[in-house]
């Protein structure tokens, strides 16, 4: 409050020193005008020789002159001074542009009701109007400037010396504990008759800067807390912008004004979201996935506030991650969080992260710079559920007895599905081409694979008779069968049907690289009187039944050939 009534008084007192014409003479506005047009007027900078914004150059009118607008004119202006500067809100600091005979001001010479005019021999300078400038008149009792004058902004659409400004980053350099910002004018361009814009390379001490809000009558437009006079050579300048030691709720917006031309800065903390990371960047469903967000202090003032870090994907927030650690201006900081996309349909997402700033209590400089994004790419998982023998399994108890088996596919977005489907019985009994240690080195591991496809429906029935191999047992062990050929495996895989591309397995937790059934052991168990000719099998009157008899002749067969008792 004490900083309040502080500014307050500043003001008033602003007020009192710089307005006293004004509270008199009731002024309503000032123009550049075209004294025989009687039209206001934007002039252009005229380049090489004379290097100035004047009259009757650069398609300038022949005759300008300042003209002033009061309640009263007759009453309120006659017998005043009026002319032009640069200067820069109500800053101390100015500089006159225009001259009559040596005098930096001219009595108004010609009025109406409402409005006075300078004289036509009131003329701009090429010595002082080389400079880009939103114009002030200044209204005075005698015809020299002085800083008690009355000082009117003149706005752009009333006339103005066209051009801009280039700056430094003046915002970047704040201080937190001096409250000075250090302004550099790297160059100033006027715009020429053609529309063009030059570089203006004059290098004179007519640059009026100052460190201001607009908070302040429009007849003055500019409050400023500090003012300088510099020139292009002279490098930054220093200027305090009244706010010292803030804190992070709150934000102050400032301008850096050259020639009454004003630049917007932002005294406050920007918390913003430089960038967004997914580890892995593209996975199957029910993978997790390590989300990181950069957050970054953009401004120029500290951020001691916890504040949290939002994560969506496709809109749907999912976590919530608090940085509890203070961001000086410049410093950066990560938030992460691990992912699991269980229950994620196929396809890209979009990963966004969002500082939740506002929600902190912590104010923004820039509200456009909270969110950042990346895509993350959702494989479908593929799962198959087993009945063996009409219940969930993967395990087969015994060898050498035929099982009804059911397989059911769907995928992670919840679709039947029809895949081609594979299951091998590696290194088991195989009469076409037993296990074998070759002399020309190495075994020989043969292969039995069942395939076919599930329908639409995603479910295929079948029989399977795993035949499994006794060898693998210990009292077999000298043979060393797992060293020459491997072990023995009994495993699924599913396919795409029209591209034959594998699809990827999953168990609902990781991902497979196929799915392994079991043999409870290795022998094969003949059934018992009372089991024989307990089984049905799917498909038993369909090939099965045909086949197992006319293998029951191959083995036959090839005990007889090879003498095997």
């Amino acid at each position: 409050m004490a900083k309040k009534i502080l500014l307050s008084a500043i003001l008033m007192l602003a007020t009192i020193l710089f307005l006293p014409v004004l509270a008199s003479a009731a002024v309503q506005n000032a123009s550049i005008v075209n004294d025989a047009t009687n039209s206001s007027v934007t002039l252009r900078y005229d380049v090489d020789p004379i290097n100035a914004y004047i009259e009757n150059a650069a398609g300038n009118p022949g005759q300008v002159v300042l003209q002033v607008c009061a309640d009263n004119a007759t009453a309120d202006l006659s017998g005043k001074y009026g002319g032009f500067v640069y200067k820069t809100g109500n800053g101390t600091l100015f500089q006159h542009l225009a001259e009559k005979a040596g005098a930096e001001l001219a009595t108004f010479g010609s009025c109406d009701t409402n409005c006075c005019k300078t004289p036509t021999d009131y003329n701009l300078l090429s010595d002082y109007s080389v400079y880009t400038a939103h114009v002030y008149a200044v209204i005075s009792d005698n015809s020299t400037i002085g800083s008690e004058d009355t000082f009117v902004y003149i706005p752009t659409t009333n006339g103005w010396f066209e051009g801009y400004f280039s700056l430094n980053d003046f915002g970047s350099t704040y201080s937190q504990t001096s409250g000075n910002v250090t302004v550099d004018v790297t160059a100033v361009y006027g715009r020429k008759q053609d529309n063009s814009y030059t570089s203006i390379s004059t290098d004179k001490n007519y640059l009026i800067l100052g460190i201001c809000d607009n908070a302040v009558s429009g007849l003055l437009k500019w409050d400023c807390t500090s003012n300088a006079k510099t020139n292009l050579t002279a490098g930054s300048v220093s200027l305090s912008t009244g706010t010292v030691s803030p804190n992070d709720t709150i934000t102050y917006t400032r301008y850096a004004v050259v020639n009454g031309i004003g630049s917007s800065f932002c005294i406050g903390p920007d918390l913003r979201v430089t960038g967004v990371t997914v580890v892995p960047s593209s996975t199957t469903a029910g993978q997790n996935v390590n989300i990181t967000a950069t957050v970054n202090n953009n401004n120029n003032v500290d951020v001691t506030t916890n504040f949290d870090v939002e994560l969506l994907i496709d809109g749907t927030s999912i976590a919530n991650v608090t940085v509890t650690e203070d961001l000086s201006p410049g410093e950066s900081t990560t938030a992460s969080y691990i992912y699991d996309t269980t229950g994620l349909t196929s396809g890209s997402k979009t990963i966004v992260a969002r500082v939740l700033d506002a929600n902190a209590g912590i104010a923004d400089c820039n509200d456009g710079n909270d969110n950042s994004s990346t895509p993350l790419n959702i494989g479908k998982a593929y799962y198959v559920q087993v009945l063996i023998n009409g219940t969930a399994s993967t395990n087969f108890p015994i060898p050498g007895r035929p099982y009804n088996v059911s397989i059911h596919v769907n995928d992670s977005d919840g679709s039947n599905v029809a895949a081609l489907v594979k299951i091998t019985e590696k290194n088991g009994i195989n009469l076409f081409a037993p296990i074998q240690n070759l002399s020309s080195g190495g075994g020989l591991s043969p292969l039995s694979v069942a395939t076919f496809e599930t329908n639409a429906g995603g479910d295929a029935d079948l029989a399977l008779i795993p035949l499994g191999n006794k060898l693998y047992l210990p009292e077999y062990a000298n043979l060393s069968l797992s060293t020459l050929v491997g072990n023995y495996s009994l495993y699924l895989e599913i396919f795409n049907i029209t591209t034959g591309t594998e699809l990827q397995l999953s168990n609902g937790t990781s991902l497979l690289n196929q799915l392994d059934f079991t043999l409870g052991n290795m022998s094969v168990e003949l059934p018992t009187i009372s089991e024989e000719n307990s089984i049905f099998v799917y498909n038993h009157d369909s090939f099965v039944q045909q086949i197992i008899d006319l293998a029951n002749q191959v083995y036959s067969s090839i005990k007889k050939w090879t003498g095997v008792i």
